[in-house]
């Protein structure tokens, strides 16, 4: 990736395409844009990966300044990308983001156990086989079932280390959201020393989908704050 970069990283399940309406907001010229399906989603290869292998794959997108964001999930592959590389990373953006131990809740690590997840895909797995347009549902279950033992079982060592991220950060909430609790925003404020805060009133945790003014704008802003510009301007 060239100097002057974006990379968004999405969150489970999802897509690379889920940025499309935000990142028409951006209003900032000269970058370039990388939206990438990761591994186990849409078009990424093989199979789901942890949060430090899916910030290890992250990594061959990053160039020499790289503003990095991420929703949800995402949003902890984001931050430990920018803490393994933050001579390549300028600034980072966490939307709607499960970075600390507490954006877990009680469903979480129901849905992390075997037997659940075994229950999840095999019911998939039945509709899927009845239905060959629903092949694609079938991996999306086994890769949000993945991401969920990884994530309940490595987001203590994530929580650990924010304290390194000394880049611009930006952190967008919806004060409906009813998927990560407020508390969650908050401690990730105490353990990020240059975090600004973007509440957004009357929204949950689908930000991309009903506030994509509002990160698209945020992203703008830290790409302008962080002087990121480059010689190319696209999206892929």
């Amino acid at each position: 990736m060239a100097e002057g970069a974006v990379l968004l990283l999405h969150g489970q399940p999802g897509r690379g395409s889920d940025f499309r309406a935000a990142m028409s907001w951006v209003h900032a010229k000269e970058i370039s844009v990388v939206s990438p399906d990761r591994p186990g989603w849409g078009s990424g290869d093989g199979m789901a990966l942890d949060v430090a292998g899916n910030a290890a794959w992250a990594a061959q997108f990053l160039g020499d300044r790289t503003v990095v964001v991420g929703y949800s999930f995402g949003a902890a592959v984001a931050a430990l990308v920018a803490i393994e590389h933050p001579d390549l990373v300028a600034g980072l953006v966490l939307v709607a983001p499960v970075a600390t131990e507490s954006a877990l809740l009680a469903v979480d690590y129901v849905l992390a156990r075997r037997l659940v997840g075994r229950m999840l895909v095999g019911s998939l797995n039945a509709v899927c086989s009845f239905s060959p347009g629903w092949a694609h549902y079938r991996r999306d279950g086994e890769s949000f079932h993945a991401e969920q033992r990884h994530l309940v079982a490595e987001l203590a060592k994530v929580e650990s280390r924010l304290g390194e991220l000394r880049m611009q950060t930006s952190v967008i909430y919806g004060l409906g959201d009813r998927i990560i609790p407020a508390r969650s925003v908050a401690d990730l404020a105490t353990r990020v020393s240059q975090t600004q805060l973007v509440i957004v009133p009357g929204h949950g945790h689908r930000l991309l989908a009903t506030a994509p003014v509002v990160v698209g704008e945020t992203i703008g802003e830290v790409v302008r704050a962080t002087g990121v510009g480059g010689q190319n301007c696209n999206s892929r």
